[in-house]
């Protein structure tokens, strides 16, 4: 897109003014899921400026920023993004909210669905083609070590 820049990234929408507020992790799905081919560079400019004007929104959001993080090998970005999803657990019982701190939905299930790709396809790095399965795992925060089991592909 003539659009791209690559000191800040793919614009939100045509006439996107850079810095205005957005609710959640879009431009940042070119990269993971879609799997936009880009140079690293723009790839990182996205999450970066993104995070940076994002309203803290909903669940997904920093999954996907995280996801996106461990692609580039930012690891300690990578990690501070993951832990930001745990503001949106709800006590007693840590069920996932739309948003942090007990707004919005409660059983989000689109925070919970990021969640668990920030782990299948963040820290396991799983990525799944027409003809193989690959893997790229990298330790979780505050793990020594972490298991996957019933990981199978035919």
């Amino acid at each position: 897109s003539s659009g791209i820049n690559a000191e800040y990234g793919h614009p939100e929408f045509d006439g996107y003014t850079q810095g205005t507020l957005i609710k959640q992790a879009s431009v940042v799905l070119l990269g993971y899921p879609l799997g936009v081919p880009m140079d690293d560079d723009v790839r990182r400019n996205d999450i970066i400026e993104y995070e940076k004007c994002t309203d803290k929104g909903p669940g997904m959001t920093y999954s996907m920023y995280s996801i996106g993080m461990l692609e580039l090998g930012q690891l300690e970005t990578a990690e501070q993004l993951f832990k930001v999803q745990f503001k949106n657990l709800r006590p007693p019982f840590r069920i996932w909210n739309e948003y942090p701190y007990a707004v919005g939905c409660t059983n989000f299930l689109t925070a919970v669905g990021g969640f668990l790709q920030s782990l299948l396809y963040g820290y396991l790095g799983a990525r799944v083609f027409e003809q193989f399965l690959q893997i790229n795992p990298h330790v979780m925060p505050d793990c020594s070590n972490v298991t996957y089991t019933g990981v199978s592909y035919k």
